[in-house]
């Protein structure tokens, strides 16, 4: 039987787990990146630390720079975002250097293991072939051991992989409890869509909440210094104008796809009627049914920019986000619309 490199190699891999059993840290001796991983994957975070010091520092540093590029891209107040705007600028510069390294490194360390593993199995499978043939012999129980150990192998490289892939999720999805998205009424799939292509609405929207951020945050400052009066009144006039500065931007971008929206519900309305009369007749419309789906395609997609634009308008608004502490009173105003509405039917 041919034993593969990894039937070696990995074995004396899995056998450092025993070795190298670091000392137990006291919890503020842990080290930074062991907070990130599951309970159960501690010990093998240890042994890939071990192993691959550079590249579990590496993948700490971009996990912090991601965390801090999420928390500057929420930080709104005119001169709060200008200099927010500028580490925005240096972190994504880091990542963009860093990160294409870092994916390399990261590829080749995983696949050294997979590949250990995918070989050890392959030997695993060997021996179970030739345990089956001759299930009773005594070389058949020397086997069995032999696939046992294997087994055991296979299971504690496995849970190298595991740490692994927590590295590439945790990464992958940092900041998605801080994004930008939920500060307006967007979900974070459509603000990723759209945001990119109409950077003059989210900017607009950007400028509105800096106000709102000035404002409150001289409105603190007036329990102190009344004088800030004047300034307040200042800032709440500019907040009128950038609000309407939105408002107006949304509105011609909005004005730019009412044509080729009514175009659309014409033409998803004259093919329907086509296909409508070929199934009367007893044939088939194929080519007429994907011709409406590419029409009905390009429908959701105007909807879906509208409400886009509808989601970075409300989002802006202070009424809607602050009002989560008055329920009570947004239900009252329901009950009595319901009370009402049979009236309201009937005429």
């Amino acid at each position: 039987m041919r034993w593969s490199l990894a039937s070696a190699v990995l074995p004396l891999i899995i056998s450092a787990m025993v070795i190298f059993r670091a000392p137990v840290h006291a919890a503020d001796e842990a080290p930074p990146y062991l907070k990130h991983f599951p309970e159960k994957q501690h010990e093998s975070a240890r042994l890939v630390a071990q192993k691959h010091r550079r590249l579990m520092q590496t993948w700490l540093n971009m996990y912090s720079a991601k965390v801090e590029l999420n928390q500057q891209k929420l930080i709104f107040g005119g001169k709060k975002r200008a200099a927010a705007s500028r580490q925005i600028a240096k972190l994504e510069a880091y990542l963009d250097k860093h990160g294409k390294t870092y994916e390399r490194d990261f590829k080749n360390a995983r696949d050294i293991y997979k590949q250990e593993i995918d070989d050890l199995k392959g030997d695993h499978l060997k021996l179970e072939n030739r345990i089956a043939k001759r299930p009773d012999s005594s070389a058949s129980k020397n086997l069995r051991e032999k696939a046992d150990a294997l087994s055991k192998d296979i299971e504690a490289g496995e849970t190298i992989l595991a740490v692994f892939t927590s590295m590439e999720k945790k990464l992958d999805t940092v900041g998605e409890d801080m994004n930008r998205a939920k500060l307006y009424r967007v979900d974070e799939k459509t603000f990723a869509t759209y945001a990119t292509q109409y950077p003059d609405v989210v900017e607009a929207a950007n400028v509105v909440k800096d106000y709102h951020a000035d404002i409150a945050e001289v409105k603190q400052l007036m329990a102190e210094n009344p004088k800030l009066e004047r300034a307040l009144a200042n800032l709440e006039s500019e907040l009128t104008r950038a609000r309407e500065n939105l408002e107006r931007t949304v509105e011609l971008e909005k004005k730019a796809l009412e044509r080729p929206y009514e175009s659309l519900k014409k033409a998803e309305e004259k093919i329907s009627e086509r296909i409508a009369a070929i199934e009367h007749r007893g044939k088939t419309a194929d080519e007429e049914v994907k011709a409406k789906a590419q029409i009905i395609k390009k429908i959701n997609a105007i909807e879906s920019v509208n409400a886009f634009f509808d989601g970075m308008i409300a989002g802006t608004e202070p009424a809607k986000e602050n009002d989560n502490k008055k329920p009570t009173k947004k239900k009252k105003p329901v009950k009595k619309v319901e009370e009402t509405s049979p009236q309201e039917t009937s005429d």
